[in-house]
């Protein structure tokens, strides 16, 4: 029963879409273009939705046809100035 919750949540993770209409109008988005990220970004895209004080919805996606393309997407939270070197322009929704 667990590989097929699991399997059910992998299928919808794969098969959504990512919205760029919906950034800054009901969410924030922070989608890069090269040369922003290391090795290429891959067509990767970031969004959050502050659902109330304590809960964010955040959605990432990168280009990856298949598992075998090795492909991640990751996002780093700070507030501070140690995280140098990345991308400080994200769009902003809400401030």
């Amino acid at each position: 029963m667990f590989f097929v919750i699991v399997l059910a949540v992998l299928v919808h993770l794969v098969s959504s879409k990512f919205d760029p209409t919906a950034c800054g109008h009901t969410k924030g988005c922070f989608i890069p273009a090269e040369p922003e990220c290391y090795n290429g970004c891959n067509g990767m895209q970031f969004s959050w939705y502050v659902v109330n004080g304590d809960l964010m919805q955040v959605e990432l996606t990168v280009n990856a046809h298949t598992a075998a393309d090795n492909a991640y997407v990751a996002i780093g939270f700070s507030s501070d100035d140690m995280m140098v070197s990345v991308s400080e322009d994200p769009a902003v929704y809400g401030d």
